[in-house]
């Protein structure tokens, strides 16, 4: 097996690869899977602008939203991910559970690190050794 990553310039430029993104927790909700299905890709992005709006208010570069329960749910592009002490998390709700984020699972499951789908608080968030996202 062979996997390689390759730079998705509508989430990060170029300076922002190399250097990583100031990202703000929104405040802004999630569209409640109740309402619309995260596993559907659609053109429903109003809450994720928002958020972005959010985000370049408060002199970030792109945002974390929130699911229903105040848990991070997914940015606007993008999922993210949290890693402690080698145990790999991201949000179970609210999020696109997409062709990326299963790659990573099946990469972890690959090579013997943990991975799980479950809340996570913004607490842990910001606690968490490294976040990552993919898009």
């Amino acid at each position: 097996f062979m996997a390689f990553a390759v730079p998705f310039g509508s989430v990060a430029n170029a300076e922002q690869l190399q250097r990583g993104l100031h990202v703000a927790i929104s405040d802004k909700v999630r569209i409640p899977p109740a309402s619309i299905d995260p596993a559907i890709k659609n053109y429903h992005w109003l809450d994720l602008v928002r958020g972005l709006y959010d985000a370049y208010d408060r002199g970030a570069e792109t945002a974390l939203l929130l699911d229903f329960n105040g848990n991070v749910a997914e940015g606007p592009g993008f999922n993210v991910f949290c890693v402690d002490d080698g145990k790999l998390s991201t949000p179970a709700v609210g999020a696109l559970p997409g062709i990326t984020r299963r790659t990573v699972f099946d990469l972890c499951a690959e090579a013997g690190l943990a991975v799980a789908a479950a809340d996570v608080s913004v607490a842990a968030l910001r606690q968490s050794d490294e976040v990552f996202i993919t898009s």
